[in-house]
């Protein structure tokens, strides 16, 4: 029997399930441009607790003591934090105190002893930040923790709270490409927890083959998409920034993708015969999602809100190249970087997309 009977067609942002399940059956899941859903029944039905809010979550957590007080919270784009102390159907919104410039709250962390502590974490895209007062304020608490090439702080993917955080004080981060680092002292120092253990020795392997890469003036030289550009140096030429991470919409078309980002608010369309076009987004909120008068052939849909509009004004709508969407958007965490030649797009998803300043895409 499937468990999402009730719930809509929507990627799933996030899901956490009641500390309690075996007695109430109750997990709550987040579905982009929906809001939030919950099922009492361990899954066999689901209903709306709260329509989306352009939020963008991206974490969600259940109080350890969910079962007497009713809190949860969801960490959302450009830092923002929302807590409900009535299972979801009221909100407060929290957050003060996070870095200025903050993109996104990956993950959240709240203390077993929450009832009495009222202590939780937050993992950010540039550090971790820590909450005495049930999210109310925040303080950093970065020592250790390494920098990215750019000099900003690892970004953290996931948190980790040890159940018995009251007597070890002991929490886990997963960095991007830095790995896992451990604190012992309740955030306020961090190091890597293979720190003092024997390493291993690894058996004979061959030396992995590496492109080439001719000696180059560049002034920035890329650090993630070192290989990319190393195979295509000569059509993508010197980058003119560092790598960055912006905040990024995509969506599946019958015959392509489009992409948003956030910091400069464009949009690209890709064609399925590679290749790309870019719009400024003018949609803005208050105006029209969609055409209600455009009805979408079955398994498809109208695109929405800024790729709406490009689609309708600018691609011909129905009878664009592109063709319907395919699913709803989607938003991530991207990584950006602007070449003289081009850009490259790397998806949470894994792939990167490299758009040429000629068009092409692949």
């Amino acid at each position: 029997m499937s468990a999402s009977q009730g719930l809509p067609e929507a990627g799933i942002a996030s899901l956490a399930i009641s500390p309690n399940y075996a007695e109430d059956g109750t997990v709550y899941a987040w579905l982009q441009y929906k809001g939030l859903y919950r099922t009492t029944d361990r899954g066999q039905s689901w209903e709306q607790v709260k329509e989306e809010e352009d939020w963008y979550v991206q974490s969600m957590a259940l109080s350890p003591d969910f079962a007497t007080d009713q809190t949860l919270f969801v960490g959302a784009l450009d830092g923002n934090l929302h807590r409900s102390d009535d299972g979801g159907l009221t909100w407060q919104t929290l957050g003060g105190g996070l870095p200025p410039g903050t993109v996104w709250v990956k993950a959240l962390a709240i203390s077993p002893q929450f009832a009495r502590d009222d202590m939780l974490f937050a993992g950010l895209d540039q550090g971790i930040c820590k909450s005495t007062d049930r999210g109310r304020s925040w303080q950093a608490v970065n020592t250790g923790l390494p920098y990215r090439p750019d000099g900003g702080l690892a970004e953290v993917l996931a948190l980790a709270i040890s159940p018995d955080y009251a007597t070890d004080q002991t929490l886990f981060a997963a960095l991007f490409e830095h790995g896992v680092y451990k604190s012992t002292d309740g955030g306020s120092s961090w190091y890597p927890p293979t720190w003092g253990m024997p390493s291993p020795t690894p058996p004979p392997s061959p030396t992995p083959t590496r492109p080439a890469v001719t000696p180059t003036p560049c002034a920035v030289i890329p650090v993630r998409f070192a290989t990319i550009w190393a195979e295509r140096q000569d059509r993508l030429g010197c980058p003119l920034e560092p790598e960055r991470e912006v905040f990024v919409a995509e969506e599946a078309f019958e015959r392509g993708r489009m992409f948003w980002r956030e910091d400069r608010r464009e949009i690209y369309v890709l064609h399925d015969d590679h290749t790309w076009r870019v719009f400024a987004d003018t949609w803005q909120e208050g105006q029209p999602q969609d055409d209600p008068n455009l009805i979408a052939p079955p398994g498809l849909l109208q695109p929405k809100r800024g790729f709406g509009k490009v689609w309708r004004e600018e691609l011909g709508g129905p009878a664009s190249q592109i063709g319907w969407a395919r699913e709803e958007e989607r938003g991530f965490a991207g990584v950006v970087q602007t070449f003289e030649g081009g850009i490259i797009l790397g998806s949470d998803l894994g792939p990167a997309y490299i758009l040429y300043a000629d068009g092409s895409w692949e």
